[in-house]
């Protein structure tokens, strides 16, 4: 097996971070569409509907 050259290194370096950042943005994209399309999926059904409406938003308003 040859040794690898640094730029070799450097390129696989590069490419490896650009993939973690692709799959970390992947994610939290994915995160923020099921938030939107389905909020009770990510919030608990009683914030909900604390804040379904401006009424209900604020009666649950700390006094």
């Amino acid at each position: 097996m040859a040794k690898k050259s640094l730029l070799e290194i450097y390129a696989l370096a590069v490419c490896f971070a650009a993939a973690l950042v692709i799959l970390f943005n992947g994610a939290m994209s994915l995160n923020y569409i099921v938030r939107i399309v389905n909020p009770n999926l990510t919030v608990s059904s009683y914030e909900y509907d604390r804040s379904l409406t401006d009424e209900a938003y604020l009666r649950n308003w700390p006094t």
